[in-house]
């Protein structure tokens, strides 16, 4: 083990938690129906709208979904399992509860899927090329303020990039 393979993977993995709190900021503070209306309709120019297709919209979306009922099902058995005995003290046991949880978690969730491909069916999911939204999304004063101060952020840290600073491994 060297110094500069474990900074390396300290940077690392503050970059990973960095896209991972705004991921979870991001699905906590936004609906699943404004989420796929902004992926689909990302940028407008004219009377056009440019974006992801509505199938990949919709799949972020439910895969954005399952992430809380995925905790709270898994949550619930190992409440379930723990009642009937389970014990959670030591490595080994903890190893066998996730051996156990892993099965009742999959058919929950292919079941939930399953139900989400029926409603999307019923609803008429892609009968049309192009779809209404109920709510058209439009950019306030708070958005072109936090836009301009992401992009002041970005071009600084490139600038900064650029000339020398930010490297990952000293002395590489």
């Amino acid at each position: 083990m060297y110094m500069e393979g474990a900074v390396y993977g300290f940077i690392q993995s503050f970059r990973f938690m960095a896209s991972v709190s705004a991921a979870l900021l991001l699905v906590a503070t936004t609906h699943p129906s404004e989420l796929i209306a902004g992926l689909v309709r990302f940028i407008q120019i004219g009377k056009r709208h440019f974006g992801f297709p509505s199938e990949i919209a919709f799949m972020v979306s439910s895969a954005v979904s399952f992430a809380p009922s995925m905790i709270e099902e898994s949550l619930i058995t190992i409440n379930a399992m723990q009642v009937r005995g389970l014990k959670m003290k030591g490595i080994t046991n903890k190893i066998i509860a996730l051996k156990h949880l892993f099965f009742p978690l999959v058919i929950n969730i292919l079941r939930s899927g399953r139900q989400m491909a029926i409603a999307a069916d019923s609803r008429a999911f892609r009968a049309t090329k192009n779809r209404t939204y109920l709510n058209e999304l439009k950019l306030g004063r708070a958005d072109y303020i936090f836009l301009s101060y992401i992009f002041v952020f970005m071009g600084t840290g490139l600038y900064l990039s650029f000339i020398g600073y930010g490297g990952t491994v000293p002395g590489i």
